[in-house]
């Protein structure tokens, strides 16, 4: 975000800048002589932050609705010099719709993503450069090995409902779009490695539907007495506390593999396996389960999801 300062405090920013770069004052003493934050003054002496305010263009873009972009239009159109007659109707969703089309090089209508705010505030050009310099010292710290030694850890979880509302045909008058789903909301948890492909998978369960440190370490040691013996090993994983406790670490630090977390709200754009892999395994979950439901004529339930669900992942990953 970029942070404007009007005259006198640039000034003064400018003042303690100096006096600090030119080892007159500490940092805390410059601050308090010149009444700006140490932290920002800091930030500035040592080059994370220019003194001069930076105008940029936002790299996220300002969504609006449909509805939300022909309110703007007519304010737009309200405001214009040019006065003329605005009908009330205006403007309809066919006049956005070929304003939309027509201006298709400059914007277009997508599907938002819904971000939590901590997410957003995370997921910035710092943070990222930050990892991927981090990942370097990690990768450059196991000394000369193959990227086969090179594994990715996440898990995801799967509902008998599926993640979609489809598209349906019907009647176009008098009629709901209703259809039938599983009740079950309940979410089976699936904790996944992969290098390229499934060779096999393990069972397990907790009391609740959120992986727990108990069974992470159970899948980490057996994780551990599956992969080749030889050489380092990097393990690339988001920061969640069930991942990074002290008998993980010990086990990992006693047979020569690195742990990486992934930092923190980033994993949605971050996490190589939530970007890619999960994202089409969800797809061919919603593709599986349809196709049983109509085959069958049952509903999915958590008796049958681990059988739907490990279809769909081996077609993610093939």
């Amino acid at each position: 975000m970029s942070e404007v300062l009007d005259d006198d405090s640039l000034s003064q920013f400018k003042r303690a800048v100096e006096a600090v770069t030119t080892k007159k004052m500490s940092i805390r003493k410059a601050a308090s002589a010149f009444g700006v934050s140490k932290s920002a003054l800091q930030r500035r002496t040592t080059g994370q932050v220019a003194v001069n305010a930076k105008y940029a263009r936002t790299k996220r873009g300002q969504c609006f609705t449909t509805a939300e972009l022909g309110l703007f239009v007519c304010r737009v159109v309200e405001e214009s010099p040019y006065k003329r007659e605005i009908p009330a109707s205006f403007p309809s969703y066919l006049w956005l719709a070929k304003f939309i089309k027509s201006n298709s090089k400059h914007f277009s209508r997508r599907k938002a993503q819904n971000l939590e705010t901590c997410r957003t505030i995370a997921a910035t050009e710092e943070n990222v450069r930050s990892h991927y310099c981090n990942l370097k010292t990690a990768i450059e710290s196991c000394g000369d090995f193959p990227p086969s030694c090179i594994w990715n850890l996440d898990e995801t979880g799967m509902c008998g409902q599926g993640s979609r509302n489809a598209k349906v045909v019907l009647a176009s008058k008098g009629k709901r779009a209703n259809v039938q789903q599983s009740d079950s909301r309940d979410s089976v948890s699936a904790l996944v490695h992969t290098r390229g492909a499934m060779e096999g998978v393990i069972f397990a369960a907790s009391e609740r539907s959120f992986l727990v440190t108990a069974l992470f370490v159970k899948y980490f040691k057996w994780f551990v007495n599956m992969i080749p013996p030889a050489g380092p090993v990097l393990v690339v994983m988001d920061g969640y506390k069930a991942h990074f406790t002290a008998t993980t670490l010990a086990c990992a630090r006693s047979q020569g593999i690195i742990l990486y977390a992934i930092p923190a709200h980033t994993s949605h754009f971050l996490q190589p396996l939530d970007v890619t892999v999960f994202r089409h395994f969800k797809r061919e979950l919603d593709n599986e389960i349809d196709s049983f439901q109509k085959q069958t004529h049952m509903m999915v339930d958590k008796s049958n999801l681990a059988e739907i669900g490990s279809r769909g992942l081996q077609k993610a990953l093939t």
